[in-house]
C-alpha cells in the first residue's frame, strides 16, 4: 500500500504518514511502499486505532 493510500484509509494526509516516519513512530523510509502486515501495530498505536 502507498503512503497515499495509507493516509486516506486512515483519514489522514500522506504528509502526517511522512512525519511519523520522519519522527521515528512508524518504520520505514518516507515515500516509500508500506508494507502493512510488518507496520500495523506501529500504525494503529500513532493513529489510535
Amino acid at each position: 500500500m502507498k503512503i497515499g493510500e495509507l493516509a486516506k484509509t486512515l483519514g489522514t494526509t500522506p504528509e502526517a504518514v511522512r512525519f511519523y516516519e520522519r519522527e521515528g513512530l512508524l518504520p520505514g523510509p518516507a515515500g516509500r511502499v508500506l508494507d502493512l502486515a510488518d507496520k500495523w501495530e506501529s500504525i494503529r498505536v500513532v493513529f489510535g486505532i
